[in-house]
């Protein structure tokens, strides 16, 4: 099997993590319920792990996925969700270029052009508005999609550990 460097990157985060919460390679397998040679496998790259065992590790080690996927250094959730500030100025962008376009409308309503200029502009700023605001909450979707997955598998980890302890 083929190593890539990704894979060494997760394995060595996943390493310096364990490391980091001076966690044994056996207290570590027993919290993602798997052996010890398969941490040491997850570690060097070699394997990685997937699905619930991902969810498991990201718990045992206090950390989120993204920091174990990609490495990123602030590895605590942020106060406000990703994104936010996001949608924010995208409905901003909506509401000030759809006014610009639909003033320019107004104002070909106003000269010699002819009707259906003016309308068409204004149409225009009408489209403008919707396109962008409906980017904000396909956004806002994905992202409380997200959120709510991560809470669900949460909760699916956390009632198989109570059946696997009854």
């Amino acid at each position: 099997m083929t190593i890539n460097n990704n894979d060494e990157a997760i394995g060595k985060r996943i390493k310096d993590k364990r490391n980091e919460l001076n966690l044994t390679l056996d207290e570590l397998a027993d919290a993602c319920k798997v052996n010890r040679e398969i941490i040491e496998l997850w570690e060097k790259g070699s394997n990685l792990p997937a699905g619930e065992q991902f969810f498991k590790l990201k718990k045992a080690l206090s950390t989120n996925i993204d920091y174990l996927k990609y490495g990123d250094e602030d590895y605590t959730l942020p106060s406000t969700p990703m994104g936010t500030n996001l949608i924010t100025w995208l409905i901003l962008l909506a509401i000030v270029s759809s006014i610009g376009i639909i003033f320019s409308g107004f104002s070909a309503l106003g000269t010699k052009a002819p009707t259906s200029v003016g309308f068409s502009i204004i149409l225009s700023g009408i489209v403008a508005f919707s396109v962008i605001y409906w980017m904000a909450a396909i956004l806002n979707s994905i992202l409380a999609t997200r959120k709510t997955n991560e809470k669900i598998l949460d909760e699916l980890i956390k009632q198989r550990k109570s059946n696997d302890i009854d």
